[in-house]
Protein backbone atom coordinates (compact mmCIF):
# COMPACT_ATOMS: atom_id res chain seq x y z
CA UNK A 1 0.00 0.00 0.00
CA UNK A 2 1.36 3.78 -0.96
CA UNK A 3 0.16 6.92 -0.17
CA UNK A 4 -0.49 8.82 -3.45
CA UNK A 5 -1.30 12.60 -4.21
CA UNK A 6 -3.84 12.99 -7.06
CA UNK A 7 -3.20 17.00 -8.17
CA UNK A 8 -5.76 17.69 -10.71
CA UNK A 9 -8.98 18.55 -11.80
CA UNK A 10 -12.27 17.36 -9.59
CA UNK A 11 -16.12 16.94 -10.65
CA UNK A 12 -18.45 17.34 -8.25
CA UNK A 13 -20.53 14.61 -10.35
CA UNK A 14 -18.62 12.30 -12.93
CA UNK A 15 -15.54 11.10 -13.80
CA UNK A 16 -12.65 12.78 -14.53
CA UNK A 17 -9.29 14.16 -13.19
CA UNK A 18 -8.98 13.20 -9.34
CA UNK A 19 -12.70 11.77 -9.47
CA UNK A 20 -11.99 8.76 -11.56
CA UNK A 21 -7.96 8.48 -10.55
CA UNK A 22 -8.76 8.26 -6.99
CA UNK A 23 -11.39 5.34 -7.07
CA UNK A 24 -9.21 3.27 -9.70
CA UNK A 25 -5.97 3.72 -6.63
CA UNK A 26 -7.94 2.58 -3.70
CA UNK A 27 -9.33 -0.58 -5.71
CA UNK A 28 -5.93 -0.76 -5.72
CA UNK A 29 -5.31 -1.01 -2.23
CA UNK A 30 -3.67 2.70 -2.27
CA UNK A 31 -3.77 5.93 0.43
CA UNK A 32 -5.10 8.81 -1.88
CA UNK A 33 -5.01 12.31 -0.80
CA UNK A 34 -6.93 14.68 -3.72
CA UNK A 35 -5.52 18.74 -3.77
CA UNK A 36 -7.49 19.88 -6.93
CA UNK A 37 -6.15 22.46 -9.25
CA UNK A 38 -9.99 23.12 -10.40
CA UNK A 39 -13.43 21.93 -8.80
CA UNK A 40 -16.08 21.39 -12.04
CA UNK A 41 -20.07 20.81 -10.75
CA UNK A 42 -19.96 18.09 -13.42
CA UNK A 43 -17.80 17.41 -16.80
CA UNK A 44 -18.70 19.59 -19.94
CA UNK A 45 -20.14 17.23 -21.04
CA UNK A 46 -23.12 17.59 -19.08
CA UNK A 47 -23.35 21.49 -20.37
CA UNK A 48 -21.40 24.48 -19.00
CA UNK A 49 -20.91 23.86 -15.24
CA UNK A 50 -19.95 26.10 -12.19
CA UNK A 51 -15.90 26.38 -11.73
CA UNK A 52 -13.61 26.78 -8.83
CA UNK A 53 -10.24 27.51 -9.62
CA UNK A 54 -7.95 26.62 -6.46
CA UNK A 55 -5.83 29.79 -6.01
CA UNK A 56 -1.87 29.60 -6.04
CA UNK A 57 -1.84 30.72 -2.33
CA UNK A 58 -4.16 27.69 -1.44
CA UNK A 59 -1.80 25.28 -3.00
CA UNK A 60 1.16 26.64 -1.06
CA UNK A 61 -0.24 26.86 2.09
CA UNK A 62 -1.57 23.16 2.42
CA UNK A 63 2.18 22.37 1.06
CA UNK A 64 3.38 24.00 3.44
CA UNK A 65 0.98 22.63 6.53
CA UNK A 66 2.21 19.13 5.06
CA UNK A 67 5.65 20.29 5.32
CA UNK A 68 5.44 21.74 8.94
CA UNK A 69 3.39 18.18 10.31
CA UNK A 70 5.72 15.37 8.22
CA UNK A 71 3.63 14.74 5.95
CA UNK A 72 5.43 14.90 3.01
CA UNK A 73 7.63 12.17 3.56
CA UNK A 74 4.87 10.14 3.78
CA UNK A 75 3.98 10.54 0.04
CA UNK A 76 4.90 8.23 -1.88
CA UNK A 77 3.88 8.90 -5.14
CA UNK A 78 2.31 12.35 -6.48
CA UNK A 79 0.14 12.59 -9.67
CA UNK A 80 0.03 16.10 -11.77
CA UNK A 81 -2.65 16.49 -14.51
CA UNK A 82 -5.04 18.99 -15.21
CA UNK A 83 -3.41 23.13 -14.71
CA UNK A 84 -6.99 25.35 -14.83
CA UNK A 85 -3.81 27.96 -14.96
CA UNK A 86 -0.67 28.70 -16.45
CA UNK A 87 0.32 29.80 -12.82
CA UNK A 88 -0.94 26.91 -11.19
CA UNK A 89 2.06 25.23 -13.11
CA UNK A 90 5.19 26.75 -10.57
CA UNK A 91 3.20 26.31 -7.47
CA UNK A 92 2.68 21.92 -8.55
CA UNK A 93 6.33 21.96 -9.52
CA UNK A 94 7.20 23.35 -6.14
CA UNK A 95 5.16 20.38 -4.42
CA UNK A 96 6.72 18.23 -6.37
CA UNK A 97 10.00 19.18 -5.65
CA UNK A 98 9.47 19.58 -1.42
CA UNK A 99 7.53 15.81 -1.50
CA UNK A 100 11.24 14.67 -3.48
CA UNK A 101 13.12 16.37 -0.98
CA UNK A 102 11.06 14.53 1.57
CA UNK A 103 10.96 11.96 -0.05
CA UNK A 104 14.03 10.61 -2.92
CA UNK A 105 12.10 7.56 -3.65
CA UNK A 106 8.27 9.28 -4.18
CA UNK A 107 7.40 8.99 -7.83
CA UNK A 108 6.09 11.53 -9.73
CA UNK A 109 3.48 10.98 -12.72
CA UNK A 110 2.87 13.72 -14.83
CA UNK A 111 -0.38 13.58 -17.42
CA UNK A 112 -0.09 16.70 -19.19
CA UNK A 113 -3.41 17.90 -20.20
CA UNK A 114 -3.43 20.13 -23.24
CA UNK A 115 -5.50 18.24 -25.87
CA UNK A 116 -6.03 15.94 -28.14
CA UNK A 117 -6.42 14.73 -31.95
CA UNK A 118 -8.89 16.35 -34.11
CA UNK A 119 -9.43 19.07 -32.14
CA UNK A 120 -6.04 20.20 -30.94
CA UNK A 121 -5.38 22.03 -28.02
CA UNK A 122 -7.81 22.90 -25.34
CA UNK A 123 -5.64 24.86 -23.20
CA UNK A 124 -3.73 27.98 -23.62
CA UNK A 125 0.08 28.23 -24.65
CA UNK A 126 1.34 29.31 -21.53
CA UNK A 127 -0.75 26.33 -19.77
CA UNK A 128 1.19 23.90 -22.25
CA UNK A 129 4.24 25.42 -21.41
CA UNK A 130 3.51 25.09 -18.00
CA UNK A 131 2.92 21.42 -18.45
CA UNK A 132 6.22 20.89 -20.20
CA UNK A 133 8.14 22.18 -17.25
CA UNK A 134 5.84 19.33 -15.19
CA UNK A 135 6.72 16.83 -17.82
CA UNK A 136 10.31 17.34 -17.62
CA UNK A 137 11.16 16.69 -13.98
CA UNK A 138 8.56 13.48 -13.79
CA UNK A 139 9.71 9.80 -13.47
CA UNK A 140 6.65 8.87 -15.87
CA UNK A 141 4.92 10.81 -18.42
CA UNK A 142 1.54 9.53 -19.69
CA UNK A 143 0.61 11.90 -22.85
CA UNK A 144 -2.14 11.41 -25.41
CA UNK A 145 -0.58 11.30 -28.74
CA UNK A 146 -1.44 14.59 -29.37
CA UNK A 147 0.42 15.93 -26.07
CA UNK A 148 3.52 13.82 -26.51
CA UNK A 149 3.71 15.72 -30.40
CA UNK A 150 3.26 18.75 -28.27
CA UNK A 151 6.08 17.79 -25.99
CA UNK A 152 7.81 16.86 -28.82
CA UNK A 153 7.30 20.41 -30.70
CA UNK A 154 5.67 18.47 -33.71
CA UNK A 155 2.49 18.43 -34.96
CA UNK A 156 2.48 15.24 -37.40
CA UNK A 157 -0.45 12.91 -36.55
CA UNK A 158 1.14 10.38 -38.86
CA UNK A 159 2.44 7.31 -37.24
CA UNK A 160 5.18 7.13 -40.04
CA UNK A 161 6.22 10.45 -39.25
CA UNK A 162 5.96 10.76 -35.21
CA UNK A 163 8.67 10.37 -32.55
CA UNK A 164 9.08 6.58 -32.16
CA UNK A 165 10.42 6.26 -35.49
CA UNK A 166 13.06 9.32 -35.47
CA UNK A 167 13.97 7.17 -31.90
CA UNK A 168 13.50 10.83 -29.82
CA UNK A 169 12.77 9.29 -26.37
CA UNK A 170 14.60 6.24 -26.37
CA UNK A 171 15.99 6.88 -22.61
CA UNK A 172 15.55 5.30 -19.44
CA UNK A 173 14.67 8.48 -17.72
CA UNK A 174 11.40 9.29 -17.82
CA UNK A 175 9.28 6.09 -18.67
CA UNK A 176 6.81 7.17 -21.43
CA UNK A 177 3.48 5.60 -21.90
CA UNK A 178 1.42 7.42 -24.47
CA UNK A 179 -2.41 6.99 -24.81
CA UNK A 180 -4.48 6.93 -28.16
CA UNK A 181 -1.81 6.25 -30.06
CA UNK A 182 -2.11 5.97 -34.02
CA UNK A 183 -2.80 2.29 -35.17
CA UNK A 184 -3.33 1.54 -39.26
CA UNK A 185 -6.45 -0.68 -38.00
CA UNK A 186 -9.44 1.74 -37.41
CA UNK A 187 -11.10 -0.50 -34.49
CA UNK A 188 -8.20 -0.32 -32.76
CA UNK A 189 -6.28 2.01 -30.28
CA UNK A 190 -3.33 1.64 -28.78
CA UNK A 191 -0.86 2.75 -26.04
CA UNK A 192 3.22 3.10 -26.77
CA UNK A 193 5.42 2.15 -24.08
CA UNK A 194 8.48 3.64 -24.08
CA UNK A 195 11.36 2.32 -21.24
CA UNK A 196 14.37 0.57 -20.47
CA UNK A 197 12.88 -2.59 -21.98
CA UNK A 198 12.72 -0.78 -25.56
CA UNK A 199 9.32 0.28 -26.91
CA UNK A 200 6.79 -1.75 -26.58
CA UNK A 201 3.00 -1.60 -27.58
CA UNK A 202 -0.54 -2.73 -26.66
CA UNK A 203 -3.34 -2.53 -28.40
CA UNK A 204 -7.05 -2.45 -27.67
CA UNK A 205 -10.60 -2.23 -29.25
CA UNK A 206 -11.63 1.14 -29.57
CA UNK A 207 -15.56 1.39 -28.57
CA UNK A 208 -18.51 4.13 -29.50
CA UNK A 209 -19.56 7.32 -26.95
CA UNK A 210 -16.62 6.07 -24.32
CA UNK A 211 -17.08 8.98 -21.79
CA UNK A 212 -14.15 11.49 -20.97
CA UNK A 213 -11.40 10.39 -18.51
CA UNK A 214 -10.16 6.87 -19.48
CA UNK A 215 -6.90 9.30 -19.84
CA UNK A 216 -7.32 9.96 -16.22
CA UNK A 217 -7.70 6.22 -15.52
CA UNK A 218 -4.96 5.30 -17.27
CA UNK A 219 -2.87 6.82 -15.61
CA UNK A 220 -3.86 6.10 -12.09
CA UNK A 221 -3.91 2.68 -12.87
CA UNK A 222 -0.63 2.32 -14.45
CA UNK A 223 0.43 4.57 -10.92
CA UNK A 224 -1.00 1.82 -8.47
CA UNK A 225 0.69 -0.79 -10.43
CA UNK A 226 3.86 0.46 -9.62
CA UNK A 227 3.68 1.43 -6.42
CA UNK A 228 2.50 -2.04 -5.73
CA UNK A 229 5.69 -3.46 -7.38
CA UNK A 230 4.46 -4.56 -10.66
CA UNK A 231 7.30 -4.16 -13.47
CA UNK A 232 6.28 -1.26 -16.00
CA UNK A 233 5.59 -3.60 -18.91
CA UNK A 234 3.10 -5.66 -16.14
CA UNK A 235 1.81 -2.61 -15.17
CA UNK A 236 1.32 -1.07 -18.45
CA UNK A 237 -0.21 -4.62 -19.89
CA UNK A 238 -3.06 -4.77 -16.79
CA UNK A 239 -3.75 -0.91 -17.33
CA UNK A 240 -4.24 -1.27 -20.43
CA UNK A 241 -6.64 -4.07 -19.86
CA UNK A 242 -8.91 -2.42 -17.38
CA UNK A 243 -9.10 0.95 -19.04
CA UNK A 244 -10.09 -1.78 -22.31
CA UNK A 245 -12.68 -3.32 -20.23
CA UNK A 246 -14.23 -0.36 -18.29
CA UNK A 247 -14.11 1.62 -21.41
CA UNK A 248 -16.78 -1.02 -23.28
CA UNK A 249 -18.54 -0.81 -19.94
CA UNK A 250 -19.19 2.81 -20.39
CA UNK A 251 -20.14 3.06 -24.06
CA UNK A 252 -23.11 5.21 -24.94
CA UNK A 253 -22.81 6.60 -21.16
CA UNK A 254 -21.88 10.22 -20.09
CA UNK A 255 -19.54 8.76 -17.07
CA UNK A 256 -16.77 5.73 -16.49
CA UNK A 257 -18.65 3.24 -14.97
CA UNK A 258 -16.50 2.40 -12.15
CA UNK A 259 -18.45 0.78 -9.73
CA UNK A 260 -19.56 -1.27 -11.96
CA UNK A 261 -16.48 -2.37 -13.41
CA UNK A 262 -14.68 -2.43 -10.01
CA UNK A 263 -13.49 -6.18 -10.76
CA UNK A 264 -11.98 -4.80 -14.08
CA UNK A 265 -9.77 -2.62 -12.19
CA UNK A 266 -8.39 -4.87 -10.23
CA UNK A 267 -7.74 -7.76 -12.31
CA UNK A 268 -8.62 -7.10 -15.91
CA UNK A 269 -10.24 -10.08 -17.47
CA UNK A 270 -8.37 -9.84 -20.62
CA UNK A 271 -4.81 -8.34 -21.18
CA UNK A 272 -3.64 -7.19 -24.22
CA UNK A 273 -0.79 -8.76 -26.01
CA UNK A 274 2.42 -6.65 -25.72
CA UNK A 275 4.11 -6.23 -28.76
CA UNK A 276 8.08 -4.99 -28.97
CA UNK A 277 8.31 -2.26 -32.08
Amino acid sequence: MATILCLSSQVLRGTIGNSAMAPALWALGHEVWTLPTLILSHHPGYGSPQRRETPISEITQHGAEWARTDALGHIDAVITGYLASAEQGPALLHLVQQIKRANPDALHVADPVMGDWPGGAYVSDPIIEAQKNLAAAADLITPNHFEAMQLLGTKSANPDEDFLGKGAWISSEPLLAVTSYPTFTPDLTSICFVGDEGIWQVATPKFKDVPNGTGDLFTALMTGHLMNGLDPLTALQKSAGSTSAIAKLSSGARDLALGKGREELVSPSALPELVQI
